[in-house]
């Protein structure tokens, strides 16, 4: 029999017991997405939410294909497989297909990237491509946010390995721009009752200001690859810095062309670290946040020109008539490559000189 004086401490550790119990069932479900809390999230937010969340729910090692994700628009979809393949790829713990082996499949099996695709479907498809895992997902209005969902799918079994799903902002600038609209819009779900008519287009030109607060200063004329625009960050952002404190680092394979400077920037933060703490033009480029928008980094030589051509000579963006680094290098790799803003003049020189520096994004 039980001395009565103990009886409320049993009953406490009971209690404790059972609520540690209850956390740990809880904390062991494959299919929860990481905690969301603090109302919606960015789109980019939640692309980083979800590719953590696969990464701690499959195994590491394994073949993923990231298939489709349904939603009112081409680019919109085009967009969160892009940046959702490009986080899983730096993750470094899954092997991700290449894009170009999906862009064969999905034209064979006549499908495009905001269709949906059954299971079986997608089955088939991911033994085609030798993957053991195939991602889809969706966009979906629920009040005035969107529920934005990753569903990780075994190729052998059918089973369903992840399934993150959260909320993001309708009103963000990025997600309106996306998709097609300057305002929240009702995805269509297929019934004729709720389905809304197709958003207005929106275009920007060389010139107009883009959706960071920044100057569009290119257009490539399709949305491809994740974007379609750049913009320069605006006067009040820029900043002088060397590109290296060291003049002994080696960078044979930074690019030069249009659409290079996001990945010369990503090669350069991954080398040295994002926290780091090195103060070089490419990792301040990658930590400026504007407007909320944080995706900004330091141009190639040839997105430089641009910038030179379509914003300087046109008196846009209050330039001054220095040198400014680019993010791509001589032939040799131990020097970076720059543009003088006073007659466009490009040349190359050592790494620890502080310049001027203006980010750019492509959206």
């Amino acid at each position: 029999m039980v001395n009565k004086k103990w009886e409320p401490h049993i009953i406490t550790a009971v209690s404790l017991i059972a609520l540690i119990a209850l956390g740990l069932a809880c904390a062991s479900s494959p299919d929860e997405a990481p905690a969301q809390t603090g109302g919606p999230v960015s789109l980019d937010r939640a692309i980083g939410m979800a590719a953590r969340s696969v990464e701690d729910n499959v195994e590491n090692g394994l073949k993923i294909a990231l298939l489709n994700f349904k939603s009112p628009t081409e680019q919109f979809s085009e967009y969160v497989l892009e940046e959702l393949t490009s986080q899983l790829v730096h993750g470094k713990k899954l092997i991700v297909v290449d894009r170009r082996e999906l862009d064969l499949i999905r034209q064979e099996e006549e499908f495009q990237l905001s269709d949906d695709v059954s299971d079986e479907s997608a089955q088939a498809i991911g033994k085609k491509l030798g993957a053991q895992l195939i991602v889809s997902g969706s966009l979906s209005a629920v009040g005035n946010v969107y529920r934005f969902r990753i569903r990780v799918l075994n190729v052998e079994t059918a089973a369903i390995e992840a399934s993150p799903a959260m909320d993001i902002s309708a009103s963000e600038e990025r997600v309106m721009f996306l998709l097609g609209g300057k305002g929240p819009i009702q995805v269509n779900t297929g019934s004729p009752q709720t389905s809304a008519a197709a958003p207005e287009k929106t275009s920007y030109k060389i010139g107009d200001r883009g959706p960071a607060g920044g100057i569009v200063f290119y257009d490539k004329g399709a949305f491809s690859d994740g974007w379609r625009y750049l913009e320069a960050a605006p006067v009040e952002t820029e900043f002088t810095a060397q590109w290296s404190r060291s003049s002994r680092e080696y960078w044979p394979a930074l690019r030069s062309g249009i659409g290079s400077g996001k990945w010369n920037t990503e090669q350069i933060t991954e080398a040295i670290g994002r926290n780091s703490g090195d103060e070089r033009a490419a990792l301040l480029c990658a930590k400026l946040n504007h407007n909320g928008f944080a995706d900004w980094f330091l141009p190639s030589i040839e997105e430089l020109d641009l910038v030179y051509k379509n914003l300087k000579l046109q008196n846009l963006g209050n330039f001054s008539n220095n040198w400014y680094w680019s993010s791509s290098v001589a032939d040799k790799g131990y020097r970076a490559r720059y543009l003088r803003f006073n007659d466009g003049r490009q040349y190359y020189g050592e790494v620890t000189n502080a310049l001027p520096v203006r980010a750019i994004r492509a959206f």
